[in-house]
Parts: structure tokens; C-alpha cells; sequence
């Protein structure tokens, strides 16, 4: 009896058919190890493959900002004019001579293409770029091309007017040659809300073209003045440049500040022709293209000074 209830108690023997499920759960445990380890190690390989595509990405950039030669055939050092030529902005005088001192530098260069895509800007800045151009041209002997995108108008063509020769696509915007000032008056408001603006100057015309006061006849009268005679030197440069091409009996319709179409702009002559980028290069032999390209630092990143 006691011999019986020992071999119950035994119970049933474990089979290997029994351990299969544990097995397979281990195997499928070490084998999602294996694919993770595995999945681990290519995206460690992918970081590292775009670190250095990052990498010698920006050591091409650098070599081409600072004008080391990459190329053996002809090419010519363009430099880009994009957006609106004001003080402290991605394209003000400092930003773009300096751009401009390492396109003329490059003693490997053709030609120093100014790639223009602008509205214009402000006179002193717009004219302290024209006169660098002007400036390194007689101390390099480099010929300087200006080329349009969808704008070269009022500094914009200023600054155009330092190239040997312009040109512009079919549809590029050309022109507007004149000078504006322009504000706004809130004098309205402060009657509205009956709030009183008190002014203490050293002198009677220390607050012209204050936006909180009323619009004064002799205020107008200065600014009259003052864009007639920056108008004079604008118009000066013109036809010191475009003088062979352009016709006295346009002068009014040319300096009205009106622009026109490509098309338009060579009839009057104010470009030499309608040429792409791509067509200019091809014009000149030009074989490829060093872009200058401007200095960002984190301040730029932020959109702080």
C-alpha cells in the first residue's frame, strides 16, 4: 500500500513535446534581442554615415566661401542679393562686402556675377555696395555681371549699375528709379482717446516726421527736398553707366520710378539683354559656379541682434 502511494506521488514525467512551449518563448526572447541588438547597430551606422555627410558637407561649404579652388575649368564667383538692402538685415553693406571682398579675392575667379533677387533697400546702403563693387573692379581688373531673378528694382538696380554688363529673364521686374519716404500718422488716435503728446526739443525741427503729430507743411517740404536731391545722385549713376544704351527723350518715363518687364527694361535700355543665370554663364564660358555665401551666426538663427 505504501510502495502504491509513493509511485502516485511521483506524478506524470516531464516531456520534451512538454518544454517546446518554453523553449520556442526563449528562443523568441534571444531572437528579438538579436534583431533589436541588430536594429540598434544600423541605426548607429546610419548617425554616423550622416555625421559625415554633415560633416564633409560643411567642409565643401567652407572651402567655397573662402574661395578655395574645387574645380579645374573656367567659373565665377557669384554672389547673391536677396531680399530687401536694409541696415543689420541678411543683405546690408557689411554682410554683402564682405561677401564681396572674398569673390574678388579668389585669384582663381573668371568673373564676379552678382545674382540680384531684390525690392531694393536704402540709398546709403545701396550706394556703399555699388561704390565697393566699383572699387574692387578698378583694383582687380575682374569683369562684374548683374543678373535678375524676380526683382532688380530701385537699390537693387543701383546696385546693378556697378556691372560691366545686366541682364535679366523674360519676367524679372526692372527698374524704379526713385527714392521714397514713407511713415504713418497716429496723431487721429490720440484726439480719439483723448491722450496729449508733450514734446521737449533743443531745436524746432528736432521732431520732424514725428508719427504722433500733425503733418507740417515744411516737413513735407524737407522730405521733398531730401529725396529730390538723393534722386539727383541716383539718376547721376544711371547715366554714367547705361548712358550709350538709354534715350534722352525717355528720362521722364525712366526716372518716374516706374519699373517694367525684361522686355520693357532692354527696350528702354536699361539691360544689356534676356538672359537666364544659366544663359549669362553659357554666354561668357563660364563653366561652373563658386557661390559666396553669407556668414550666419546663432544671433541670425534666433532673428536677434
Amino acid at each position: 500500500m505504501t510502495d502504491e502511494k509513493q509511485n502516485d506521488n511521483r506524478g506524470t514525467p516531464i516531456t520534451v513535446s512538454d518544454l517546446a512551449p518554453f523553449l520556442q518563448l526563449a528562443a523568441d526572447f534571444v531572437g528579438s534581442h538579436k534583431r533589436e541588438a541588430r536594429a540598434r547597430t544600423r541605426r548607429i551606422y546610419a548617425v554616423m554615415a550622416l555625421v559625415v555627410i554633415v560633416a564633409v558637407g560643411a567642409v565643401i561649404d567652407v572651402f567655397r566661401v573662402n574661395g578655395v579652388n574645387l574645380s579645374t575649368g573656367a567659373y565665377a564667383a557669384v554672389v547673391p542679393i536677396k531680399g530687401p538692402i536694409v541696415p543689420d538685415g541678411m543683405t546690408s553693406a557689411n554682410r554683402l562686402i564682405t561677401m564681396l571682398k572674398k569673390a574678388f579675392e579668389d585669384e582663381d575667379a573668371k568673373a564676379v556675377i552678382l545674382d540680384i533677387n531684390s525690392p531694393g533697400g536704402t540709398p546709403a546702403q545701396s550706394y556703399m555696395i555699388y561704390q565697393y563693387i566699383l572699387d574692387m573692379k578698378e583694383k582687380t581688373g575682374l569683369p562684374v555681371y548683374a543678373t535678375a531673378q524676380d526683382a532688380m528694382t530701385s537699390g537693387a538696380y543701383l546696385v546693378a549699375m556697378s556691372a560691366d554688363e545686366v541682364y535679366a529673364p523674360p519676367m524679372a521686374m526692372v527698374g524704379s528709379i526713385g527714392v521714397k519716404i514713407e511713415s504713418f500718422g497716429f496723431s487721429g488716435l490720440l484726439e480719439m482717446f483723448d491722450v496729449e503728446r508733450r514734446v521737449v526739443t533743443s531745436g524746432p525741427n528736432k521732431s520732424r516726421f514725428d508719427p504722433w503729430l500733425p503733418r507740417k507743411d515744411e516737413d513735407v517740404i524737407k522730405a521733398k527736398a531730401m529725396v529730390d536731391m538723393l534722386q539727383l545722385q541716383f539718376v547721376d549713376i544711371v547715366k554714367g553707366n547705361r548712358g550709350a544704351h538709354i534715350q534722352e527723350e525717355n528720362y521722364d518715363s525712366l526716372f518716374s520710378g516706374d519699373y517694367w518687364v525684361a522686355e520693357e527694361a532692354l527696350s528702354l535700355g536699361l539691360i544689356d539683354g534676356i538672359l537666364t543665370m544659366t544663359q549669362v554663364l553659357d554666354k561668357f564660358g563660364i563653366e561652373e559656379i563658386r557661390l559666396i555665401q553669407p556668414e550666419v551666426s546663432i544671433s541670425d538663427i534666433l532673428g536677434k541682434k
